[in-house]
């Protein structure tokens, strides 16, 4: 190609390259690179394909070599090469080189928008170490869910990973120092009841057992799984587990409220259901409080009034359910409402709260009279019915946009009267969002106790440390007991802003004095400890933590959950500097031992050794390295201890914290440590010698971070001598080494010596490459001097033919193209040329276009040149795909087959539905062939899609016994069917034979799917006006055990129409909550529930209604 004058440019090397490594031919790769150099300079593509390359085979020594070589030539790698390299590290077994490329990408800039890519694929494969390794290089940002955990998370659960395993992974991001609202992301766990209820309750389950927060929509799912198979039992048993871990009746309410209406519809009636209730240890309270809620959900206040008034004893509503109120002729029925639950309720303030919770939104309503806002408030008076402070602001300011008689905000203030008067305190609720000045003009004007602990608590929280103790104690002087968290908080308040160590134990004795069995106050110790350490007092800190470890209970709810233990933890290790080796041993041991902090955290590890080294005591650094090593396997800052050690000159110490490391650090990071700490202390004869030692992988790449480190801190001889103590080492990279030379002259901006390094590159018969020249050039230029050598340029300039191809496929222009593709010396070379072109641009589109008009035209040569070029996105799968058809096209099918049949892993990237239908039409007889391969693939768990492409083509073109014959070869494949695909297109070509053969095929499979294959059977039978072959489908549908429910509600519809127009009965029932509960329908509130119910209803199987299978 050179030698004809071709244009070359790095695609062509990077598939060559490509091609080597593929076939284990390292030499080969070698080789091109070196006939590469000869004209080009390797970019990014070339060096990511090399490094993929090594990575599938494990070679670190590759890895490590590439990195350095594209630092050398100062080719960036973007965070994307290198995590691909980890997947590839990763699905190969190699695991172990990992954590060196794990480093590089933690020093990057933007990692998170790959990671989350990547990491997401890692948990899909099983590496779920690797995947976390991975999330835990990723950047916090603000409101970011990185830095919480939830979208690793939701990761883990998305692939239903084993619940300990999820938990496993939690404490080690409370241990990491994540925040708390990592357990947000368990909410995840409930989102998959759909395909999986069990393992959704495992994980509620395990959530309970680990103390988090369970609430009420976690069983949403799981209610709506039960509801629409129509199974008792199922929802029966949720009831019964949700029960037993919500920690509030209201709470389990909710969830009683969820599942009412389905099996009120199964029960038949309220008493039948009330029964099964009481069965399940269901208390009547709570039942009853259901059944209230549901009535007035669906606005009918007569009914609920008329209801609570029939039962014995009162229902306490629940405030948050009344939120469907404002309609004028039901004012009264609402008034008896809230007098029968007022009269009868046995909390007074939740009456009070729901009183002002319902009058805020009925006046909202803006069709509400004044006559009628005037009557409801008139009677809310009349029968004492109050309303809190917070409701009666929101409601006169509501009112002030209207025009409303002045006896109407009279009577606002008089209702607040009547609460204050009754109750002697306000609604601590509304106090809370009160400003600090706001409570303090409330308590000058009107003091109370409530209005005190809210102003203690805003005190606290802006940590005003004398207005909180002045509140305290005024509280306390008129008997007040503190509650346990107010007085931990106070206690920590002390500590921190006064560092008052007496006061703060005076908190810690009230705390065991008066709530002997609270015992959530590890975080006061940690601080009186932390005060104590200041003062000397490290017996006392050290018999504190002690004393609360054996009076604490085993099932702390704190336990690994507060990273504020480590940090005051790290700070208490790092005052034992002057305590000695053994003192800080203990007080290390002790805080493991607390079950607050993980056994073998790092950073107590690491302020434990660097407080040795701090006491310059080489026999403590030994010995606390010797006891991380051997309890805990753990040798944290290895660089600092080889550092401190080299420079104390003591060979035997540095020797046995080398033997004690191995094992647990890599070698190859122990020797890199050593080296870096010779060159840094002069030693460059021994570093010399280390570098002739076998065993140091990479030399070249750790000496250039070396010298980078001298350069850095201004070390400028050190880095001489380096270069002078290595000139003749075989291993050593010659024009490296002065390289660094040039480096540090240049940051010294001594340009008559970095000039000088030329010499010395002829004298030693060196050549420059042109990353030093131009390297140089740049900084000579920079400080306005000649260029005294002639400077390499970089090449690869676009060509004007790729540049009228890019305009022809801007305009669709394929003509043209083929013209220009025609008139090129050599039609491969163009393409690729133009291929890199539009992937630097990032012009997707039009390469997409470029590989589908390859692909029809059947341009196997031009393709099979394209694929072999290393594109990102879904590119290179477009290639391959359009690739198979081209084969098809030119009657080629059998050799593309051979190269399937050989590489099974590649089937999934070539087949495609429309590639199966063109092999079809040309070349029948390939099809086993294919059919052939592509059970094979499966069985290895890939080509998966390709294989259910084949079903669906069988199934599609009428050859239902090969589809069949298929599923039994392949039964994994039921997990991607595309049955979608083939029902609709039996419903645009009239197809009943098609889905009949479904329906055989997918009897006892997901009921989702069996009733999504029903509807579509039972739409065709109605476009073909046969409302009996119709009606047949559905009762079918019902005789398979799937409910009627899981239809899709247009289907029913369309059935029904049909029906009525030919005069027949419908063959299904719709049942309502209201028929159950009413029990007539003259009432209108009942026509309107049954209209509601039926929205609903349509709405709820519009969401459940199959869209992919």
């Amino acid at each position: 190609m050179k030698a004809q004058g071709m244009s070359i440019n790095e695609s062509i090397f990077v598939s060559f390259i490509k091609g080597y490594m593929r076939a284990g031919d390292m030499e080969g790769v070698k080789n091109m690179q070196n006939i590469m150099r000869e004209d080009l300079q390797p970019g990014v593509d070339t060096y990511s394909t090399l490094l993929c390359g090594y990575a599938e085979r494990g070679d670190i020594v590759g890895i490590r070599e590439t990195l350095s070589k594209a630092a050398e030539e100062e080719v960036i790698f973007y965070p994307s090469h290198l995590m691909e390299a980890i997947c590839e590290l990763a699905d190969h077994g190699h695991q172990q080189h990992i954590s060196e490329l794990l480093d590089l990408i933690q020093g990057m800039d933007y990692i998170n928008r790959d990671a989350y890519i990547y990491v997401q694929q890692l948990v899909s494969k099983g590496h779920h170490d690797v995947a976390y390794k991975l999330f835990r290089c990723m950047v916090p940002t603000e409101k970011s869910e990185s830095s919480g955990g939830k979208f690793f998370i939701r990761s883990l659960v998305k692939h239903k990973v084993p619940v300990k395993t999820v938990l496993k992974y939690l404490h080690e991001m409370a241990a990491d120092g994540l925040t708390s609202e990592t357990s947000v992301g368990v909410t995840e766990f409930s989102q998959i009841a759909d395909c999986d209820p069990e393992y959704s309750l495992q994980c509620i389950e395990a959530m309970k057992e680990h103390e988090f927060d369970i609430r009420p929509h976690y069983f949403w799912p799981l209610v709506r799984h039960y509801e629409k198979l129509d199974n008792k039992t199922g929802l029966y048993d949720v009831l019964k587990k949700a029960e037993g871990l919500l920690p509030r009746v209201t709470e389990y309410a909710e969830v009683l409220l969820m599942a009412l209406p389905t099996l009120t519809k199964l029960e038949g009636s309220i008493e039948g259901l009330i029964s099964n209730f009481k069965d399940s240890g269901i208390s009547e309270d709570v039942t009853q409080n259901v059944f209230v809620m549901d009535l007035i959900k669906n606005r009918n206040f007569s009914k609920a009034a008329e209801y609570v008034l029939s039962i014995e004893r009162a229902v306490p509503v629940l405030l948050r359910q009344v939120s469907y109120l404002a309609k004028e002729e039901d004012i009264d029925a609402l008034i008896q409402f809230l007098d029968s639950a007022s009269r009868n309720s046995k909390n007074p303030r939740a009456c009070i709260e729901l009183n002002g919770h319902v009058t805020r939104d009925l006046i909202k309503d803006p069709k509400l009279s004044n006559e009628a806002i005037e009557s409801f408030l008139s009677s809310m008076c009349e029968k004492k019915l109050h309303i809190t402070r917070f409701h009666a602001d929101n409601i006169q300011s509501q009112l002030a946009k209207k025009d409303v008689s002045p006896n109407i905000l009279q009577m606002i203030d008089t209702l607040v009267a009547f609460d204050q008067d009754k109750t002697g305190s306000f609604d601590f609720n509304a106090l809370k969002i009160k400003s600090t000045d706001e409570l303090e003009d409330l308590n000058t004007d009107s003091p109370t106790n409530m209005v005190r602990l809210a102003l203690l608590d805003k005190y606290c929280s802006e940590k005003n440390v004398d207005k909180a103790i002045e509140t305290s104690t005024l509280l306390e002087s008129q008997g007040f007991i503190l509650k346990p968290v107010t007085l931990r908080q106070l206690g920590v308040l002390m500590a921190t802003e006064k560092q008052d160590l007496e006061a703060t134990l005076k908190y810690k004795q009230q705390l065991e004095t008066n709530f002997p069995d609270f015992k959530a106050y590890f975080i006061l110790i940690l601080h009186i400890a932390n005060l104590q350490m200041k003062e000397g007092q490290f017996d006392d800190a050290l018999a504190l933590i002690r004393d609360h470890i054996d009076a604490k209970s085993s099932d702390s709810s704190e336990l690994n959950r507060n990273p504020e233990y480590m940090r005051l933890s790290k700070n208490i290790m790092a005052q034992c500097v002057g305590q000695g080796h053994q003192r800080s041993t203990d007080m290390l041991s002790t805080l493991y031992d607390s079950g607050y902090i993980v056994p073998g955290a790092g950073t107590l590890l690491t302020e434990y050794i660097k407080g040795a080294m701090e006491r310059d005591d080489p026999d403590s650094v030994v010995s606390a390295v010797e006891f991380s090593s051997s309890n805990y396997k753990k040798v944290p800052i290895v660089n600092g201890c080889i550092r401190y050690l080299t420079k104390k000159e003591d060979p035997d110490k540095l020797q046995k914290v080398i033997d004690l490391s191995r094992g647990i650090v890599e070698d190859d990071h122990i020797l890199e440590c050593l080296l870096f700490s010779l060159v840094e202390f002069g030693k460059v004869n021994q570093a010399r010698k280390l570098i002739e030692a076998p065993g140091m992988s990479n030399v070249n790449s750790k000496l250039a971070e070396a010298c980078d480190r001298l350069i850095r801190y201004g070390h400028i001889e050190n880095v001489e001598k380096l270069v002078t103590a290595t000139r003749g080492v075989s291993v050593i990279d010659r024009e490296l080494m002065l390289f660094q030379l040039v480096k540090a002259h240049a940051r010294m901006k001594d340009t008559d010596k970095m000039k000088d390094v030329l010499v010395q590159f002829d004298e030693e018969s060196v050549t420059p490459r042109a990353r030093t020249l131009r390297y140089m050039a740049k900084v000579l230029e920079s400080n306005g001097q000649d260029v005294p050598f002639q400077v390499p340029q970089v090449e690869g300039q676009t060509s004007e033919e790729v540049k009228k191809a890019m305009d022809c496929l801007e305009k669709g222009d394929m003509e043209a193209l083929e013209s220009i593709q025609a008139s090129a010396e050599d039609k491969a070379v163009f393409l690729c040329d133009l291929g890199a072109r539009l992937h630097e641009r990032k012009r997707m589109q039009h390469m997409f276009k470029l590989f589908n008009h390859l692909g029809m035209t059947g341009d196997v040569e031009s393709l099979i040149a394209l694929r072999n070029v290393n594109y990102q996105y879904n590119l290179g799968r477009s290639v391959k795909q359009n690739l198979f058809k081209a084969y098809i096209a030119t009657n080629k099918s059998a050799e593309v087959l051979e190269y399937l049949r050989d590489n099974l892993s590649e089937a999934e990237h070539y087949v495609t539905e429309k590639a199966i239908a063109q092999l079809a039409e040309t070349d029948s007889n390939q099809l086993s062939v294919l059919e052939e391969i592509l059970v094979a693939a499966a069985s290895r768990q890939s080509g998966l899609h390709a294989i259910n492409d084949l079903w669906s083509h069988y199934i599609v073109s009428n050859h239902g016994n090969k589809a069949d014959q298929l599923m039994d070869k392949c039964p994994s494949m039921l997990r991607s069917f595309k049955v979608l695909t083939a029902c609709r297109y039996a419903v645009k070509h009239n197809k009943i034979e098609i889905l009949t053969n479904l329906v055989d095929q997918l009897r006892n499979n997901n009921q989702k799917t069996q009733a999504y294959v029903y509807g579509c059977l039972i739409e065709l039978h109605c476009n073909n006006s046969d409302y009996k072959e119709a009606v047949s489908v559905y009762h079918l549908c019902k005789q398979d055990g799937v409910a009627s429910s899981m239809l899709k509600v247009e289907r029913l519809k369309q059935l029904e129409t049909l029906l009525k127009e030919n005069d027949q009965s419908v063959p299904w029932e719709v049942h309502s909550i209201s028929h159950q509960l009413l029990g007539s329908s003259h009432d209108s509130n009942a026509a309107d529930l049954s209209s509601s119910s039926s929205s609903d209803s349509s709405s709820d199987e519009d969401s459940a209604t199959l869209t992919t299978v």
